[in-house]
């Protein structure tokens, strides 16, 4: 591209103008001058919006060069922007999945803390129906209890026909001699003494014992529904007397054996919060702990 500076343009009006005069001179010399000053004046003023022109076109080439010398800078700068905005939008892509996974994990969350509520719900409803119909099997026991306590009642007044009444320095003849029975096996000859035992001397210090050993006897024939019965009035009766514990162990154990789980591990409980200290407390620790063990094998 031919570019025009000031000097060359100089001489560019200088050529021209020592031409025109040299046409003038040339037509001067003629026999029939022409006027040609409107000519040249015309000529003239379009040579000088030529030279405007020129010089205009050249300062815009200046200026574009000038230009296209900053174009690598601008490009590079533009380079440099797009490397900065394709890492914005990784850092913001890699936001957005940072936030997806925190509520990908507030909402596992929530549901898990959902099913645990309902969970506990479900489990407090069992246990108040379980203990809806424990409290209805304990009311039906101590019905049963009651029927039985009033036919043995009459059974008792019955067998005291058979017996004189022992003298009251020999209550514990009559209980040593029931117990002696036990021992050797005679359940319910055993169980009869221990009756009359108990009619004959209810106000006995030894009448809990009598009576947790008439329960003994039918746990010892395997007849548990009646042995829970018998157990059950050692605690009613005699609720302050030392037989207690033994009493509630030996109820756990017979509802054990009935295959009754829940409401034997309920009465082993209670003889733990009872007499904590005691040898039937311990006992009753190892029969939970084996009961524990049993369910945790057969899931």
């Amino acid at each position: 591209m031919l570019i025009f500076d000031q000097q060359k343009l100089n001489w560019w009006k200088v050529g021209l103008c020592l031409g025109l005069a040299f046409f003038m001179w040339s037509c001067a010399a003629q026999r029939e001058p022409l006027d040609l000053e409107p000519h040249v004046n015309r000529v003239v003023l379009r040579v000088n919006t030529l030279a405007n022109q020129i010089y205009d076109f050249e300062n815009r080439l200046k200026l574009l060069e000038k230009r296209q010398t900053k174009v690598p800078d601008d490009i590079k700068r533009l380079a440099d922007l797009e490397v900065k905005l394709e890492n914005l939008e990784e850092e913001v892509q890699a936001y957005f999945i940072a936030e997806q996974e925190k509520v990908n994990l507030w909402k596992n969350f929530d549901q898990k803390y959902q099913n645990l509520q309902q969970k506990l719900e479900d489990e407090r409803e069992n246990h108040l129906q379980f203990q809806k119909e424990t409290t209805k099997k304990i009311e039906e026991l101590s019905l049963s209890l009651n029927r039985l306590a009033s036919q043995e009642e009459k059974e008792l007044e019955h067998l005291s026909t058979f017996f004189k009444p022992f003298d009251k320095d020999n209550e514990k003849n009559a209980y040593e001699d029931a117990h002696q029975i036990l021992v050797g096996g005679d359940l319910i000859k055993a169980r009869e003494k221990f009756q009359t035992f108990l009619l004959l001397y209810p106000n006995s210090n030894l009448a809990d014992n009598a009576q947790f050993w008439i329960g003994e006897s039918f746990y010892k024939q395997k007849e548990y529904e009646r042995a829970i019965l018998e157990y059950e009035k050692v605690i009613q009766k005699y609720s302050q007397g030392s037989k207690v514990p033994s009493a509630l162990l030996k109820q756990g154990f017979a509802f054990y054996a009935l295959d009754q789980i829940e409401e034997a591990e309920i009465l082993l409980d209670r003889v733990i919060r009872k007499a904590p200290q005691s040898e039937q407390a311990q006992i009753a620790k190892k029969k939970l702990e084996a009961i524990a063990k049993s369910k945790k094998s057969a899931r």
